[in-house]
């Protein structure tokens, strides 16, 4: 497969976005990303995920991994040395306030999937391990989306919006 191009999804009329990638300890490949959406900027977008057991091959089809009301997006995937899949995104609706910022856990190779947990901050592609086994996860807090709120002009000293870290200590299943 190297070398080469191949559509992994596609959703007829639909818009895809912010792909993420890992290895599950099956060996499965999943990708996770934004799916079934109106396009870019748009309140219904779905965290969905593919695989493949045969190295990239063939994909399976679309299956959602969390959907609410509104616009969950930048999902991030990771495999933890315990061997979770931790799945990781942010929802909230264009035009209106940030809702939350999510992990969520499988520990039968993405079949299965637990609560989702809040993780504090969002940033694309998710967390990831460190060598002692801890998780980390810098991104943005709280997140701000397309100039939401409204062209935000202020002077640094003053945003909403910070840079932060979040840690895991046991394996996603709560963050600090």
């Amino acid at each position: 497969l190297v070398g080469t191009t191949q559509v992994l999804c596609k959703q007829f009329g639909r818009y895809i976005g912010w792909p993420s990638i890992a290895q599950a300890p099956n060996g499965d490949l999943l990708v996770v990303f934004s799916g079934d959406r109106d396009g870019h900027v748009s309140n219904d977008g779905k965290v969905q995920m593919i695989r493949t057991g045969d190295g990239g091959r063939s994909w399976g089809p679309a299956t959602t991994v969390f959907d609410t009301e509104i616009d969950d997006r930048d999902s991030g995937v990771l495999c933890t040395a315990q061997g979770t899949i931790l799945v990781s995104w942010f929802t909230g609706p264009y035009g209106g306030p940030w809702q939350g910022h999510c992990a969520i856990r499988s520990t039968d190779n993405g079949l299965g999937w637990e609560d989702p947990v809040p993780t504090h901050i969002t940033a694309p592609h998710g967390p990831i391990q460190l060598s002692d086994g801890r998780l980390l996860f810098i991104g943005q807090r709280p997140h701000c989306s397309h100039g939401e709120p409204g062209d935000w002009n202020g002077s640094p000293s003053e945003s909403p919006y910070t840079v932060s870290i979040a840690e895991s200590r046991d394996d996603g299943c709560s963050w600090q």
